[in-house]
This record gives structure tokens, sequence and C-alpha cells, in this order.
């Protein structure tokens, strides 16, 4: 306290004029010195206002409670060491030395040491990570990736001698002995744990083979399972293009690495069954499933059946049609050559029984005239006759041409083809009748295909 006494006694001196006037410098320089040895480590408390993050690093704000306000600063090499992040409004308990800044003349607390008030520091670090990460979208449901049914392989990060990797392997051979399990091993505690976690889904994600990640450890104290509460922990689980299980602790255990995973098991045995089928549930399903299906099937069938008999094919296919038309033509031309020969038939008994009436009837002088009109009555009646089947023989070749042109068999030969609903057969007239997906049978002039429609085009241009 001499040194201090002797300043005071030189600023009095000042007052009364005994000794010469100190420079701004000196004063300011004379006052740090001063506050250097009285106030070298003190403890202050008070709200963060005003923070700031300079360019070099080093953090500034103002230190205050209701009354008054002090400035702090924190240098580079010891905010990089904090484990939360400071900002406004937050109520801490800071050590530190008084220190004055002699280019502004003003003082301020360089602080070595902080913590919030009420929480640690590293509880309140991990609600913040919370919070940064949900508004990044980390812990999204909707982001979350089913677990695949079945899988070939599971990649289990762990510490490869501890309890949990037989629980794991015990709970998998006796659900699915077929799966195989990839141990990573890993730290699961300590302060090299959270790199070589990520180290680990990196390396199982580059290696691929693995369809589920198991990141797991037993049980412990919050401070044993601190690690999966890490940032890059938790970015490395977001980032596995491989779905990820976390099953950390036991179950009222809760970390980040829950959150942030595609599955939470309460326990690693938890994580095994989640991850893995049961045999004999497997077993029972498929048997559930045959008859569920056999059953289907079976209905299926007999509504097909039921609709192949109800539907009159001979009435939907046009070569059916056409067949019975030029069947129902021969028919016609048999019954007209049958009727004109039976005409032919029943004309020549009839002349030849008025001939036979002539002969009886009349002198010989008019026998062989009435034979000379009976020789030309029947070229004619032959030549009527012959005249009669030309006309039909025509009109049956000029109907069977017009049928046949009107044939839909026709109209097909030529590249033209008929477009029906499958099952339906209902013929489509317009592309608005069909929609995307739907099934159609297209028919040619020698068969016909079942196509399904994947795309609609209105344009009529070829």
């Amino acid at each position: 306290m001499k040194k201090k006494t002797g300043m005071l006694e030189q600023i009095d001196g000042l007052s009364k004029g005994s000794v010469s006037a100190y420079t701004v410098s000196e004063l300011t320089r004379l006052i740090r010195t001063t506050f250097d040895e009285a106030f070298e480590k003190i403890w202050v408390e008070g709200e963060v206002s005003g923070l700031r993050v300079a360019k070099s690093g080093h953090t500034y704000f103002t230190l205050k409670d209701s009354k008054s306000a002090i400035r702090g600063v924190i240098f580079r090499s010891f905010g990089e060491r904090l484990k939360f992040q400071l900002e406004d409004g937050l109520h801490v308990v800071c050590q530190g030395r008084l220190a004055v800044y002699e280019s502004r003349g003003e003082y301020q607390i360089v602080i070595n040491s902080l913590e919030p008030k009420g929480v640690g520091a590293r509880q309140l670090a991990l609600e913040q990570l919370k919070t940064r990460l949900a508004e990044e979208g980390l812990f999204d449901i909707s982001k979350k990736r089913p677990l695949p049914m079945f899988p070939r392989q599971i990649g289990l990060i762990t510490s490869a001698g501890g309890a949990v990797v037989w629980d794991v392997i015990d709970v998998v051979h006796r659900r699915l002995s077929l799966v195989k399990i990839l141990i990573c091993h890993a730290a699961v505690q300590g302060s090299s744990a959270g790199q070589d976690i990520v180290r680990a889904i990196r390396a199982l994600n580059r290696e691929g083979g693995s369809d589920i990640l198991i990141v797991a450890r037993g049980g412990g104290a919050a401070e044993d399972l601190w690690t999966f509460n890490e940032e890059k922990v938790a970015r490395a689980i977001y980032e596995s293009s491989i779905p990820v299980i976390s099953a950390v602790g036991h179950e009222v255990d809760f970390t980040v690495a829950d959150l942030v995973a595609d599955y939470r098991a309460p326990t690693p045995s938890a994580a095994a069954e989640a991850a893995t089928p049961d045999r004999r549930e497997l077993i029972n399903r498929l048997q559930a499933d045959s008859i569920r299906l056999s059953r289907s099937f079976r209905r299926a069938l007999q509504g097909w059946q039921d609709r192949v008999e109800s539907v009159n094919v001979v009435r939907l296919d046009p070569r059916i049609v056409l067949l019975r038309h030029l069947q129902r033509v021969d028919e016609l031309e048999t019954r007209i050559n049958i009727f004109i020969e039976n005409s032919m038939t029943r004309m020549s008994d009839h002349t030849r029984g008025l001939l036979r009436r002539f002969i009886s009837c009349t002198p010989t002088r008019h026998t062989a005239r009435l034979a000379q009109l009976l020789s030309h009555l029947m070229f004619r009646k032959k030549k009527q006759i012959r005249a009669f089947i030309e006309t039909r023989r025509v009109e049956v070749e000029s109907l069977a041409a017009r049928l046949n042109s009107l044939s839909p068999l026709s109209v097909l030969e030529r590249g033209y083809t008929i477009a029906r609903r499958w099952p339906s057969l209902k013929i489509l007239k317009s592309v608005t009748a069909i929609r995307s997906g739907d099934t159609v049978q297209v028919q040619f002039s020698n068969g016909s295909i079942i196509c399904e429609v994947r795309d609609l085009q209105n344009d009529v241009s070829p």
C-alpha cells in the first residue's frame, strides 16, 4: 500500500501546485499500474449487453446491473475454450482483473473465467446446441429414414471390449442369424471419444455394405455419456447416408445423438431388436400371408372365370361377324340355285304336258307349228332364266363386295386398328376416354395386343 499511498500523495500534490503536472498518458499509465496492483483478481456479477466479436477473435461486451455498467473483454485464447455461447441478456459470474485501456482512458475487466449464473456452463452449452440444431432441422421427424426390414449387415460402433458387443450379437443371432455384424471400434468415453465416433461413422459410410448403423454404449453417469452430446457427433449421424440407431446408456438417458438419429433405442439390446426382424414372427407372417394370398388368387380366378363366361366372344369379334355374313351369302346363293332348278323342272314338266295335249288334241298340221312355237318359247324361257340367274349373280357379288367393304377386317387390313378398354372391351372412340396407366386392347387384322397407356397426346397430326 506504500505505492498506492505515494500515488495519492502525488495526485494531492498536483492540486496544491507543489509538483509539476502529469501528461494525460502519464496519468493514465499511473492509474493502470494502480489498478493492476489493486484489482489483480476480482469476481463480478452482471448481465451481458452489447456483445461483439471482433475479426481478431476477441469478444467485447458490457457487463451491467440496474445502476451501473463496466466494459468487459474476453481475449481469443480464453474465448476458444469457453464451453457455451455467450449472448446478450445472459446473467453471468466472471473472474478477471481490472485493467485500463490507455487509448481512451477507460477501465475494463479482462475476463479469465466465466460461468452462467444459476446453471452450469456445460448444461447451458448443451441447451444452446439443441436449440441451434433444432433450428437447422436436424431433429425434424420428417427427415428420419425408415429402417430396412431385412438388413444383410449391421455396422456396430462401440467399444470393442465392452459388454454391448455381446448383447447386440446375442440378440441379433437369436432373432435372425443370417444378419452379419461388422464391429467398428470407437472410444465411447473420454476426450478422444467424439472424434473416434465421427471417424467410425464416416468409415462405415465410405466402405458401404452395412444397411444399418448402431451407435451404442452401456449406461453410466451423465459425464460418461457427454460424448454423445457433442456437435460433431450429432452432425456425423445426420450426414450419414446409412440409417442410424442411437442406443446410449439406459432408458432414462437422453442425448443429442438420440435426437438426431433415425431411431432412438433405450438400450443396445433394444437397438438390436429394432434392427432385425424376429424369425418366428416372420414365419407366422409368411404363413398368414400365404393363406391370404391363396384365397385372394382363388377369388380372383373365380371372378375372371365368371367374367369370361359372361362375355359373348362371338358377338364382339369382327371376324366372327364377317364370317357369319359370308355364310349367309352362301346360303342365299344355294337357295337361289335350288329355286331356279326347281322352276326349270316345273316349266319343263308343264311344257311336256302341254305338248302331249297338243299332240293328242290337234291335227298333225298344227303339231309342227306348235312344236316350233314350243321350241321358241323354251328358247326364250331359257334365255330369261339365264338373264335372271346372271342378274341375281351380279346382285350377290355386289352385296358381297359392299359387305366386304363394310367389314372391320377390310379396314384393319389397310393399317387401321380398333382400341378397346381392357377387360371390358368397350370401344374407345376418343383419347379423352383414356387415362395414363389404363390397360387397352389394340385389334389388328391378324390378332390383338394388350397395352398399358404411358402417355396421352391430344395432337391429331401424324
